[in-house]
């Protein structure tokens, strides 16, 4: 499984400073126990099992910062139920929320940033709406500082 983010509209100073917290060891640490403990893996997973991939810079038609996150390469089983995959957007949502806004008051910055978090299945779930398909989206929600 892979979780990657792509920045979007940082100045490159900002991006920088950001970049050495979400590529950190210790970040990806704490994504893996979020997926982990919301997906069921009942064993250690090894380096290439899960991984944190080094962010992106995107650009965007629109104004302002926002960071995509995205889980790919993850499988339904008889063990994950439709609403392990909501709890895991939902958790990598709060843990990114939080780094983003304590890394965002330590260097003092103004406006908002928009989060958005996705995990692309292998097969389609059930979602909250009672829809189905491969991808899940934690609302998109807005951080100010």
């Amino acid at each position: 499984m892979k979780l990657k983010a792509a920045l979007i509209g940082f100045p490159r100073k900002e991006e920088r400073r950001i970049k050495k917290i979400l590529n950190s060891r210790k970040f990806a640490k704490k994504a893996g126990n979020v997926i982990s403990k919301a997906l069921h893996f009942e064993q250690k997973m090894g380096p290439a099992e899960i991984y944190l991939q080094q962010c992106d810079t995107a650009v965007s038609g629109s104004k302002g910062r926002g960071v995509e996150f995205r889980l790919t390469g993850i499988s339904k089983t008889p063990q994950r139920a439709d609403a392990d995959f909501w709890k895991a957007a939902a958790g990598l949502s709060d843990l990114y929320k939080s780094h983003i806004k304590k890394w965002g008051k330590k260097q003092n910055l103004k406006g908002s940033v928009q989060l958005f978090v996705v995990i692309m299945v292998d097969s389609e779930v059930t979602l909250e709406s009672g829809e189905k398909s491969s991808l899940v989206e934690a609302r998109p929600r807005k951080i100010s500082f």
